[in-house]
């Protein structure tokens, strides 16, 4: 998140560096970069509000996903915002636990589905690459949207069977979960969940609806508050339900 941002939802009233000072080595550890909120054993790293920040060469974002995987923390969360470029996907993909958050309106569904695939997608070929098997994963990949990812290692395994059981792998330890924002009715939940039924079908992977959260008032309060809503008192019962 940019730096503002933090600073309204979380009640950082002094934040210090940010992301960018580590990528331009003024600090060397993204723990210098830390920032205590008023969230009890919650720290943040503020994004930056450069423009052209978030256009990373290839050695600073290696950087960057070392320096993050070696914070000391039981979970680090990373935001990495809407987009489909290769850094957002990237970052996305270097998660153990990869989170896509969609509101039932049909452009966030489709946005939402798309950068999952292309996710997916980029990682097969960066390890079909890593084993040497480029050429063939691209002649086997199939560019249209209602194509099916067993479809494409299957033609892959027709000249590099060795390969295509690499990738199978890949997608059967890929782990990914839909989280619907901005719920309201039982259709809009029920387009949600058509999101895991789609991944199943046609991306081959496992990826479950873990919450399904309604509109709140205390959430849009919460920005005044400058605290997480599920921390105020006025929360309503069933975003509880819907996060816990």
């Amino acid at each position: 998140k940019r730096r503002d941002d933090l600073r309204t939802l979380l009640g950082i009233d002094k934040p210090g560096p940010t992301v960018a000072a580590l990528l331009d080595r003024r600090i060397a550890r993204i723990e210098e970069a830390l920032v205590g909120t008023s969230v009890p054993h919650l720290s943040v790293v503020p994004g930056s509000s450069v423009p052209g920040a978030a256009n990373l060469g290839h050695q600073e974002k290696l950087k960057l996903v070392r320096q993050v995987r070696s914070i000391d923390a039981d979970v680090v969360i990373v935001d990495v915002g809407a987009g489909a470029t290769f850094n957002t996907i990237d970052l996305f993909s270097a998660a153990e636990l990869r989170l896509v958050v969609a509101t039932p309106e049909l452009t966030s569904l489709h946005n939402a589905y798309c950068f999952l695939k292309a996710s997916l997608v980029r990682e097969l070929g960066a390890l079909a690459r890593s084993l040497g098997a480029q050429d063939a994963w691209i002649a086997a990949f199939d560019h249209g949207e209602t194509s099916r990812t067993s479809a494409w290692i299957a033609r892959l395994g027709e000249s590099r069977p060795d390969i295509a059981e690499r990738l199978r792998q890949h997608v059967a330890g890929y782990c990914a979960r839909w989280v619907g924002n901005r719920v309201s009715t039982a259709a809009e939940q029920h387009a949600v969940f058509a999101l895991s039924r789609l991944s199943r079908e046609y991306l081959g992977i496992e990826a479950p609806v873990i919450a399904s959260v309604p509109p709140s008032r205390s959430m849009q309060q919460s920005v005044a508050k400058r605290i997480p809503a599920v921390l105020s008192r006025d929360v309503e019962p069933a975003v509880v339900r819907a996060i816990t």
